[in-house]
């Protein structure tokens, strides 16, 4: 499983490239007592800022693929998952054989969004602002997943198109 919202906190650690890179863009300002950055603080600016969220795009976004692509080679031939929050933003559906989106009405975003971030519900949606559409990650997608319910629920229906797409990959062989 390749996550790359685990990526995304391992490329800015203290002492990487990026974190070193976005401290002289934003200043120490934004690195909390333990030297990590503080994601409050930048998210609150990129909110605010057109220009200050591209930069800080610019010096994750890249570190980001170079780490994913790393550990699909990694892979090899083997099966890999990957969950990939920018996958259309950033236009990698290029790295996968299939895609999958996982989409929810707007109120259940925004509440899960809210929850997540410890962020009031208007910062939720002004976050939810800056993504792609869901409706056109959905166009964009091989599968759609549809999570309104609970985590075991989405389980559930990972579960299934799991068994669906290998049973297909089964029967083409």
């Amino acid at each position: 499983m390749v996550s790359c919202d685990e990526i995304a906190r391992q490329v800015v650690e203290p002492g990487t490239k990026a974190h070193g890179r976005l401290v002289e863009l934003f200043g120490g300002a934004m690195v909390g007592g333990d030297g990590r950055l503080d994601r409050k603080k930048l998210r609150v600016l990129i909110s605010n800022s057109t220009g200050d969220r591209e930069r800080l795009e610019g010096v994750v976004q890249p570190a980001i693929v170079e780490e994913m692509s790393r550990l699909l080679e990694e892979a090899g031939d083997d099966l890999v998952i990957a969950e990939v929050p920018l996958l259309f933003e950033l236009d990698l559906e290029q790295y996968f054989d299939m895609t999958v989106t996982v989409a929810a009405p707007r109120d259940v975003l925004v509440q899960r969004v809210s929850a997540r971030d410890g962020v009031d519900f208007k910062s939720a949606r002004s976050l939810l602002d800056m993504q792609m559409s869901q409706q056109d990650k959905i166009d964009r997608a091989d599968h759609v997943i549809w999570n309104s319910d609970s985590v075991e629920s989405l389980f559930v229906k990972v579960d299934e198109l799991y068994s669906s797409i290998k049973n297909s990959f089964l029967d083409m062989g």
